[in-house]
């Protein structure tokens, strides 16, 4: 069921002061066509501020968040392939330990990396930070802490324009106290720059103060800025946002904002100017907003004042390419949405409800693949939120994305299965069906990662081959499958198209010849019936023979009749005359050759001659069966259809005795 927009209030832009401003609010009702796309079941973390969202240079949105199995809480993850309207979840840990609270970046080589804390089996009793990352597969979990003796909490990961790993996290070193029973403790920061993990700093305001939630951003410059929440627990301090920035080789002095403020988001624009959004409170809260430049903070507005019984939480703040800022928050369980150009909008509420909280935009200044920030919106804004227990998406009607509209460069590849003759096909005009299965792998040139969505178009250069196309766009190992179905021997050379790429492409060659059946066969023998194995009644001057012969060497089972022919006792030849009488029956007509010929007009020969259903095998092709070798399909039988080969093994009983047949062997046609 969709959601609606319910309201819309009038946004100030002011300075602060000690005065606390109370609005009123104007109700409306529209329609909101695009919100609601549900995730999964979990949760987002609610007053964490680390990124939950992120997304590749495909287009494919990711989103990371806890839930518990039943026993403990899991950290999962869900990708989107269309935009965020449907999602696909995978588990990414299965420990005996709680693990929570993840956050996700992705670097220009469109790799992903996840931080969260977690307790494992070298560490059951304090949480560290841990690590995964995807690189065309999940890799192992690793270990950014191991302090065994505290807890390590909140951790939120970020990548700069070299595609280092930077994260921060609270560590707690304090247990005590009416502020602590949970334990206290300031900030830390560490990085991944030559593959390793440096051993964390302390940034915090101090060793008596707790510090919550860090988020770090990082700008054009490569800048590090982080934000928290902090209280001093034995100074009694009050809750305040905190704020510190490294200029790639220092970290500067921190900066503490007025007492009750709280929940900040931070993101930076194009010019490294710094956008910190925060809740603040006086008797009631509304949202506040702050802006750095390269110098101190010199802006300072209210986004939404103090109104009476609202309680305004969890602001999250984005820029778009134009340097739009977009603000959504928490309020008495709608979400708040605030856009401000030259100034603020009016603010919507763009999600009605009584159970949303804690929304969190998609933004990353980095990274840059092509000229392209993959993370920053080229017009209007995305965010996750939990709408109770359930993980729902929202994007805006005018979302949208640089390079969206850049053809990626994307290296095509084709492989496929050997050619074989499918269990289904016949023969027509004395050729076989061949079929050949086609692999169409689709990789970025530049990141080497696999090109997902993709619509490809497979072509032959031969008129008479059959391309049966793919009927989906390329998946998450950037594969799609395709179908060459011919009658023609030979070497067709195959290629492979999309209007959604730039392709590079080597054209793949398949040869047609020799080929397997794709169903087994069984195989029985069959002799010429000599007279001298049989006995019993006769029957004289049968339709076509003048004389006297065995009624069963004539007509049983084992006799001419179920052979095709005989040798007489007298040592001439017999074969049924398909032409004259009932070939089934006692009404059967014989006729005497100089030596017994098969449906080709060959004669007979051992080692070489098997009947077959020309409908299977064309008459005269060369097979190879296991088990017995090379044969020669010049010989026809009335019961010999579909996937059965009788094998001419020579004359009279004697020559079965070594026989026996086979229910199922492998037949490969051999190309003359």
């Amino acid at each position: 069921m969709r959601k609606k927009i319910v309201g819309i209030f009038v946004c100030a832009l002011l300075i602060v002061s000690s005065t606390p401003l109370f609005f009123k609010s104007t109700q409306v009702t529209a329609e909101e066509p695009n919100s609601g796309f549900i995730i999964a079941t979990g949760d987002l973390g609610g007053r964490s501020t680390s990124g939950k969202l992120a997304r590749t240079s495909d287009g494919t949105l990711h989103c990371v968040y806890h839930r518990s199995d039943g026993s403990y809480s899991q950290i999962y993850y869900s990708k989107s392939l269309d935009g965020g309207e449907t999602w696909n979840e995978e588990p990414l840990t299965s420990e005996s330990y709680d693990q929570m609270y993840p956050s996700i970046a992705v670097d220009s080589y469109d790799i992903l990396y996840v931080v969260w804390q977690g307790c494992y089996a070298g560490s059951p009793i304090y949480s560290q930070i841990c690590y995964r990352k995807y690189d065309g597969g999940w890799g192992a979990i690793d270990y950014i802490t191991s302090d065994l003796d505290w807890d390590h909490r909140n951790p939120d990961v970020s990548v700069d324009g070299n595609d280092y790993l930077h994260v921060v996290f609270q560590k707690v070193d304090y247990i005590g106290g009416p502020w602590c029973p949970n334990g206290c403790g300031p900030a830390f920061y560490t990085n991944n720059i030559q593959g390793d993990w440096n051993n964390p700093d302390r940034i915090g305001e101090g060793a008596e103060y707790n510090d919550v939630f860090p988020s770090i951003s990082i700008g054009p410059d490569n800048y590090l800025h982080v934000v928290w929440d902090a209280g001093g627990y034995r100074n009694y301090d009050c809750w305040h946002p905190a704020y510190r920035r490294n200029d790639t080789i220092n970290w500067e002095q921190g900066k503490s904002f007025p007492c009750y403020d709280g929940f900040p988001s931070i993101a930076v624009d194009s010019a490294g100017n710094v956008h910190n959004i925060v809740k603040y409170y006086y008797g009631s809260s509304g949202i506040l907003y702050r802006m750095r430049d390269s110098t101190d903070w010199v802006l300072e507005e209210i986004v939404q004042g103090l109104v009476p019984t609202y309680v305004a939480k969890f602001p999250s703040i984005s820029t778009d390419s134009n340097g739009f800022l977009h603000v959504v928050w928490n309020d008495n369980g709608n979400i708040n949405y605030c856009k401000k150009t030259t100034s603020w909008s009016d603010i919507g509420t763009i999600i009605g409800d009584t159970d949303s909280t804690a929304p969190k935009l998609i933004w990353a200044y980095h990274p840059d693949v092509n000229g392209v920030r993959t993370n920053v919106p080229k017009n209007g804004f995305a965010f996750a939120w939990n709408d109770g227990p359930i993980i729902k998406f929202y994007k805006s009607d005018d979302l949208e994305w640089d390079g969206e509209d850049q053809l990626p460069e994307v290296k095509i590849t084709i492989s496929f299965t050997e050619p074989i003759i499918p269990t289904e096909s016949r023969v027509e005009n004395g050729k076989i069906l061949y079929e050949s299965t086609l692999t169409i792998t689709s990789t970025n040139i530049q990141t080497g990662n696999p090109v997902i969505g993709l619509s490809i178009e497979v072509h032959s250069d031969r008129v008479e081959d059959t391309i049966i196309q793919p009927s989906e766009p390329t998946n998450d190992r950037g594969e799609t499958k395709a179908r060459i179905e011919t009658r023609e021997k030979g070497i067709a050379e195959i290629t492979a198209s999309t209007n959604d790429a730039d392709v590079s492409s080597l054209p793949t060659e398949i040869e047609f010849g020799t080929a397997n059946y794709e169903k087994d066969f069984r195989i029985t023998g069959y002799i010429i019936a000599d007279e001298n194995d049989f006995s019993g009644p006769t029957v004289t001057d049968p339709c076509g023979l003048t004389g006297t012969y065995y009624r069963t060497f004539l007509y049983s089972r084992r006799g001419v009749l179920m052979q095709g022919s005989g040798r007489t006792s007298d040592g001439r030849y017999i074969q049924i005359d398909w032409l004259l009488g009932d070939p089934q029956g006692v009404n059967t007509c014989f006729r005497e050759v100089d030596f017994p010929t098969t449906a080709s007009g060959d004669p007979l020969e051992p080692m070489v001659t098997i009947a077959a259903d020309p409908n299977i095998i064309p008459l005269g092709s060369d097979v190879f069966i296991e088990g017995i070798g090379t044969r020669t399909a010049q010989d026809t039988g009335g019961a010999i259809t579909g996937y059965c080969i009788d094998v001419y093994v020579g004359i009279g009983q004697a020559a079965m005795d070594d026989w026996e047949n086979i229910l199922h062997s492998t037949v490969i046609y051999l190309d003359p």
